[in-house]
């Protein structure tokens, strides 16, 4: 633990640390209780209790898995786990609103094989791009973002071309906000010393590890003030929506240093659509 103490005091203060992690982690328990809350002091809303307990009791680990992100590639996994790490929180940190703005088309890409990527889930043409400019990075600096230094370098035209359509397609939406997002990230793990120390100032703690993110990367902080009326909740609804789906697939990972002892504490992450 006092190594884990040292760590973090390299990423923020030890005191800061462990008032980010304690904050976060009531955010992330108290967010079910505070949801319900919401949903009960609600005019225009009713839940479906009897068609979501069949929707809960019909999701098989077969349905989760068709639903999945395709498996990492056998050049990802020759990589170090820092590298492969640091990759997985550059696809999180700009994995939002996909939508095209009214009477664009739609986004996807031709990615470094040849193959089209997106035209069912722009999601999964994100993570393709950023890993063939992950891995192009990895091939000709012997380092890919695992230091920060290029993600925080990374200008918005850039971050344009790491996200170049496919000729038919359109442009990525946010692009400014995207290439915002990784300077972000990439100033945080520069700060931490790497992504190696980032991970472990979280000290095993997934709840921890999003609060990390939350306060060196505010894009990763997402939050709606729900202390008005109609709602009248106690606090802020602190969703952490991409913060806890990077932690949950770092842990799934399995690498060694980069799994979390508390996973089962994370909330079904909140979706936009």
């Amino acid at each position: 633990m006092r190594r884990c103490e040292r760590v973090a005091g390299q990423v923020q203060g030890a005191d800061a640390a462990a008032t980010t992690a304690a904050s976060s982690a009531a955010a992330i328990l108290a967010l079910p209780q505070l949801s319900a809350d919401v949903v009960a002091a609600a005019e225009h809303l009713q839940v479906d209790t009897a068609s979501l307990e069949a929707f809960a009791d019909a999701l098989t680990a077969e349905a989760i898995d068709a639903l999945s992100p395709p498996s990492p590639l056998g050049s990802e996994l020759t990589q170090r786990p820092d590298e492969r790490a640091a990759l997985l929180l550059a696809q999180m940190a700009v994995n939002f609103c996909y939508f095209p703005h009214p009477g664009d088309r739609r986004w996807w890409i031709v990615d470094s094989r040849g193959e089209v990527v997106g035209e069912d889930d722009e999601a999964n043409a994100m993570s393709a791009s950023l890993r063939d400019a992950w891995l192009a990075q990895c091939a000709s600096q012997g380092g890919g973002f695992a230091s920060g230094r290029y993600l925080s370098e990374l200008t918005d035209a850039d971050v344009a071309a790491v996200f170049n359509p496919a000729p038919e397609a359109g442009s990525l939406p946010m692009l400014a906000e995207r290439a915002s997002a990784l300077r972000e990230l990439g100033a945080a793990l520069a700060a931490a010393g790497g992504a190696a120390a980032f991970v472990a100032a979280a000290c095993g703690s997934a709840l921890r590890f999003c609060g990390l993110l939350a306060e060196h990367c505010p894009g990763f902080d997402d939050r709606r003030d729900a202390t008005d009326a109609p709602y009248r909740v106690l606090a802020p609804l602190c969703f952490l929506k991409r913060a806890q789906l990077c932690a949950a697939a770092l842990n799934g990972a399995g690498m060694e240093g980069y799994t979390f002892d508390d996973v089962d504490q994370l909330t079904v992450f909140s979706d936009y659509r």
